[in-house]
């Protein structure tokens, strides 16, 4: 059932809220990386500059994975690293890893259908064309409303921990979505 809501794009599977897969809803997933991509890129910029990848590098590769999508369609992490190598860019191992997610982070791509066993990426325009737009404080009330919804009683600290929001921004969202939720004070701690 998941393989075939994968291959319809009912979901999609992308790295968004921590560097680590998470299933989202299409029409989701825009204001989602915008919310959560800058913190993820931050807490990824020591593994970007260990396998030496600034930001022009990551540039030339998105256009490159972005012309091969185009051209060729959905494709598998391996033919990717292999359109990269061609055009001259290292891609193994974790910097090929390092390179999918911050196209990802950036909303180039996302996943596509399966090839048999195997993911497949797509381009994300193609897969969430419909995507909602939020301002950000609107995704940040969005985003706690679920949290809080799905995961309470929990406090600021166990939201943060899970949407790698920086403390200021898990306050501002809390506040911003405090008309939906209850609060609850237990052994001098506040669960929402």
């Amino acid at each position: 059932d998941v393989d075939r809501l994968l291959a319809e794009a009912t979901i999609l599977r992308t790295h968004v809220l921590r560097p680590t897969w998470h299933f989202v809803l299409p029409a989701d997933i825009r204001w989602m990386l915008e919310l959560t991509a800058p913190r993820i890129h931050q807490s990824s910029a020591y593994y970007y500059r260990q396998l030496e990848l600034d930001d022009s590098i990551q540039k030339r590769c998105g256009k490159i994975i972005e012309r091969a999508l185009r051209s060729e369609g959905q494709l598998m992490r391996k033919e990717i690293q292999a359109v990269l190598e061609r055009a001259g860019v290292r891609a193994r191992g974790p910097r090929l890893g390092y390179i999918m997610m911050y196209a990802e982070l950036n909303g180039l791509i996302c996943s596509g259908a399966l090839k048999g066993k195997q993911h497949t990426y797509a381009l994300l325009e193609e897969r969430a064309p419909q995507a909602t737009e939020l301002t950000r404080e609107q995704a940040l009330a969005e985003l706690t409303r679920r949290y809080f919804t799905t995961r309470g009683p929990a406090t600021e600290i166990d939201f943060r921990w899970w949407s790698s929001l920086k403390a200021v921004d898990a306050r501002r969202a809390i506040e911003a979505a405090r008309p939906s939720l209850e609060q609850v004070d237990l052994d001098g701690r506040t669960y929402w």
